[in-house]
C-alpha cells in the first residue's frame, strides 16, 4: 500500500500534520526490498517515510523487509 508518492523533504510540511507521504528515495528503496526480500512468499504492507503522525503505520514494513525510511517528518529538512 503505497502512500502520496510526492512527499519532498525540503519541501513544505509541518511536523505535526498527520502524513501519508513518502519521498521518491524511500520508494525507490522499499521496491528494491519488495524484491530483495527472502522467505517471504506475500506480504501487505503499507510504505511510507518516516512521519512523527503517519496515518499509516509501518513498523510491520520494516520488520517484514528490512525498510529503513531515509525521509519524513521525524528527520529535519535537507
Amino acid at each position: 500500500r503505497l502512500g502520496g508518492p510526492r512527499f519532498e523533504q525540503d519541501g513544505e510540511w509541518h511536523p505535526e500534520h498527520p502524513s501519508m507521504g513518502i519521498s521518491a528515495r524511500d520508494t525507490a528503496q522499499f521496491f528494491q526490498r519488495c524484491v530483495e526480500v527472502e522467505n517471504l512468499p506475500f506480504a501487505i504492507v503499507h510504505a511510507l517515510s518516516r512521519h512523527h503522525k503517519a496515518k499509516m503505520g509501518i513498523d510491520t514494513t520494516c520488520e517484514e523487509l528490512g525498510y529503513e525510511p531515509q525521509d519524513g517528518t521525524m528527520f529535519p529538512r535537507s
